[in-house]
């Protein structure tokens, strides 16, 4: 059993002891010897859970999280451990997703990736998880741990200003280019902590305030160490910013982030800068008895964010290992998939690249190695194929009209299953319920016309049904 997985356990137990299964989930007690994460054999009750909550739910079945996620090596493992300890709900994917996140927020400043053009560490992510999952929680560990670093006394041999270079944190996206620019002036290094995301992107498709706001994050997004220029102004001067660092962690649910995704915002690039983590789809069991003695980080834990903070510019380097890495692995997989799906999948590389510098970062070495790559590349990839799931089946990038969207999540739905009463094809799919009635009879006509299925009385009766997708 790993550090993580001991230290999410104690986390549980010493919350509430009946906790006992929950952190038996953790820790891979409840599998056999014989099945190691991941496999096929993985938590098979919980695996079928999941399904039938989905199917409920008339949402996708969705690929397991990575392995690689649920611990994280070193410093960034025991970020992890104490990021679930605050969760009432608790996920180790998700606290797993907010140390890299809380991570690359306290390296970003000084991070620099040995790369063509240099590579910062700062990110976009984004966080889909229900209404009542606890995402305040997640987004606190930012503010938490930035003050202890206040109270913390200065590392011998340190300048006395040695959080002058910290990020400032912002608590809601920018509204506008020139309110982003003007925040950036004041201090070069911003993490926003966005909530309800997906209304900021629902605007930014038709608001040009926020459109503009977009493409100005977009060309921070590479500009760690270039600069931003300024936007044109008739009454007020802005000036260009030197090695801007923007990052975002934004959190909203998937249901709304699906309604306001557009075609044109993946094609534009707006979608590929974002990580993107789709909560779990079954119930997380409720952990009673958090109490504000949680929210207290373990010294070491400051210590390490400390050690992170005070080393000034530090430049990571691959090691001979990791670039042969590299170099197989975007020619076999990465490479093509970002020329097949360039809407979600164009920049997966530096995204892992960035990963992989925080895992060797905060287990405080500077050469990053073909385990940190290979670690890296496992979470990118697994994220993106859970993304790219949810998002294929809902069709939200199609650019097809919603009553075909909707024919083809209710195609799948009668390839699984052997039949659907009509009054709740509305529950089995959200873009069905979206419609008027008379596209939902529309679509109901297609799917008798396409042979999909027959109509026998108020049952719809499947003619696709596979039962190995069941």
């Amino acid at each position: 059993m790993s550090r993580l997985d001991q230290q999410a356990a104690q986390d549980l137990r010493r919350a509430d002891p009946r906790d006992e299964a929950l952190a038996a989930e953790y820790t891979g007690e409840h599998r056999s010897e014989t099945s190691p994460p991941g496999s096929a054999a993985r938590a098979k009750a919980g695996a079928s859970s999941t399904k039938t909550t989905a199917s409920k739910h008339g949402g996708p079945v969705l690929p397991e999280h990575p392995d690689e996620i649920l611990g994280l090596p070193a410093g960034l493992g025991d970020l992890q451990a104490w990021i679930t300890g605050l969760m009432t709900y608790p996920s180790l994917p998700m606290a797993g997703f907010t140390a890299w996140a809380v991570g690359a927020h306290f390296a970003m400043a000084s991070v620099r990736i040995d790369s063509r053009r240099g590579l910062g560490v700062n990110e976009q992510f984004m966080a889909l998880a229900p209404t009542g999952y606890g995402k305040e929680e997640i987004r606190a560990p930012f503010e938490i741990l930035a003050r202890e670093l206040q109270e913390t006394a200065r590392p011998t041999g340190v300048p006395s200003a040695w959080l002058a270079a910290l990020p400032k944190i912002q608590h809601s996206a920018p509204a506008s280019q020139q309110g982003l620019h003007r925040i950036l002036e004041t201090h070069p290094a911003q993490t926003f902590l966005a909530d309800e995301f997906a209304e900021w992107l629902e605007h930014a498709s038709n608001d040009g305030h926020r459109q503009q706001a977009l493409g100005h994050i977009m060309q921070a997004y590479g500009r760690a160490f270039s600069t931003l220029s300024a936007p044109a102004a008739v009454t007020t001067e802005y000036k260009p910013v030197e090695n801007p660092r923007v990052l975002l962690f934004t959190t909203s649910t998937a249901e709304r982030t699906l309604e306001t995704l557009t075609a044109s915002q993946g094609d534009s690039g707006a979608l590929n800068r974002f990580v993107i983590m789709t909560g779990e789809q079954g119930m997380i069991r409720k952990r009673y008895g958090v109490t504000s003695a949680n929210f207290k980080p373990p010294a070491e834990l400051v210590e390490l964010i400390a050690w992170v903070v005070s080393r000034g510019d530090v430049t990571m380097r691959f090691d001979a290992g990791a670039q042969a890495l590299y170099e197989k692995h975007d020619a076999e997989v990465l490479d093509p998939l970002k020329f097949s799906d360039h809407r979600l999948a164009g920049r997966l590389n530096e995204q892992a690249f960035k990963l992989a510098a925080l895992l060797a970062l905060f287990d405080k070495r500077t050469v990053i190695s073909a385990g940190d790559l290979s670690t890296a590349y496992a979470i990118r990839e697994g994220l993106y194929r859970r993304t790219a799931s949810l998002i294929g089946y809902d069709g939200a990038l199609s650019g097809m009209h919603p009553t075909g969207r909707a024919l083809e999540q209710l195609r799948a739905h009668f390839q699984a299953k052997p039949s659907i009463y009509r009054s709740n094809l509305k529950k089995v799919s959200r873009r069905f319920g979206a419609l008027s009635v008379h596209d939902q009879e529309s679509v109901i006509r297609e799917l008798l016309k396409e042979g999909v299925a027959t109509l026998e009385g108020a049952l719809l009766v499947s003619c696709i049904y596979r039962e190995d997708e069941a």
